[in-house]
């Protein structure tokens, strides 16, 4: 097996493994630069993500959080994701794209199936440091505290954040480090 030279890309065949979201809500390909979905990159607006659902049902809201960060926030529900389903969150911050939430719905082997691709990939996780995160912590739970399991792989400017809390459900949050919020 030919191994990659760019941890970008390396990424991005691992969110296309994880992220099959009926064919056209895949995570994809991408050079330089993290690609969801066909084009969806990070710092995208809000219509131009919205552009590129092509045609799959997503709601409109807004997420306060405690520090007075505001994400605008596009959902789309009941979607596949690496044979699983799952609503897919995609945050915006000062209206540019800045974290995509992946919450399945099974209780059964998400986070196992998952954390093995991603540990094949990158090695054995990290556990989180929410210092390094700093105020990212919100665009993963609102409230600014993640409980439960959590571990974590980065590559570049991208942090994947895999957490299983106390009844079961699994999420992935894939964070764009650069993002203003962060800090």
């Amino acid at each position: 097996m030919m191994k990659e030279e760019n941890p970008l890309k390396k990424l991005i065949a691992i969110v296309t493994a994880l992220c099959l979201m009926l064919s056209a809500a895949a995570f994809a390909e991408g050079n330089a630069e993290f690609t969801v979905k066909e084009g969806i990159t990070f710092g995208m607006t809000e219509n131009e993500v919205t552009a590129g659902l092509n045609g799959i049902r997503f709601e409109r809201d807004a997420e306060p959080t405690r520090i007075g960060v505001t994400f605008s926030e596009v959902e789309t529900e009941h979607v596949t994701v690496n044979g699983l389903r799952a609503d897919v969150r995609y945050l915006f911050y000062n209206d540019r794209l800045a974290a995509v939430n992946v919450d399945f719905d099974e209780h059964s082997n998400a986070y196992d199936q998952i954390r093995a691709v991603l540990t094949e990939a990158y090695g054995e996780p990290a556990a989180l440091d929410a210092a390094r995160l700093g105020n990212g912590v919100y665009a993963v739970d609102d409230d600014g505290r993640i409980e439960g399991l959590t571990e974590c792989w980065i590559s570049g400017d991208v942090m994947i954040i895999l957490e299983r809390d106390r009844d079961g459900d699994t999420d992935a949050h894939l964070i764009d480090l650069t993002a203003g919020y962060i800090g």
